[in-house]
């Protein structure tokens, strides 16, 4: 009797292991490309954002008047309330960042922004300050 236990679970053993081996997909990329598109979004993201804060400084120079205010103004006509930009236009919106005249030129500091991206095997968190010098026409003088 016990040599027929022993010989079924055997049996049982070798066909899990055969329904295994058939359902393996061998596909180990499928990971690695799920980590590669979300290190893909957030960097776009932050691109995205540095040009976008590069654009509205430069236009809110040229108009003149309250530079913070053109801004506010601008970045409200221009956000799309898109997920993937995390707390930019937020901040933007709420006046959490500083853009005033410095020298000859203009400062634009936006601290804690965050950018996210989630998908099946996990998420990224990136977090960033954003730093730009401009001169008095509205040329970048300095970036991040």
């Amino acid at each position: 009797m016990p040599i027929l236990l022993l010989f079924v679970v055997a049996l049982v053993l070798v066909i899990f292991t055969l329904a295994v081996f058939v359902n393996f997909s061998r596909d180990f990329t499928t990971p690695s490309s799920h980590v590669n598109d979300m290190i893909s979004e957030v960097d776009f993201s932050q691109q995205y954002i540095l040009a976008s804060a590069r654009s509205m400084s430069q236009e809110s120079i040229i108009q003149g008047g309250n530079i913070q205010e053109n801004f506010v103004k601008l970045a409200t006509a221009r956000d799309l309330r898109i997920a993937s930009l995390g707390n930019y236009f937020g901040k933007i919106r709420t006046h959490d960042f500083v853009f005033e005249k410095k020298g000859k030129g203009y400062v634009l500091e936006i601290k804690g922004l965050v950018l996210q991206s989630k998908n099946d095997v996990g998420g990224i968190i990136r977090h960033f300050d954003l730093l730009m010098e401009f001169d008095e026409q509205g040329g970048v003088a300095q970036g991040l």
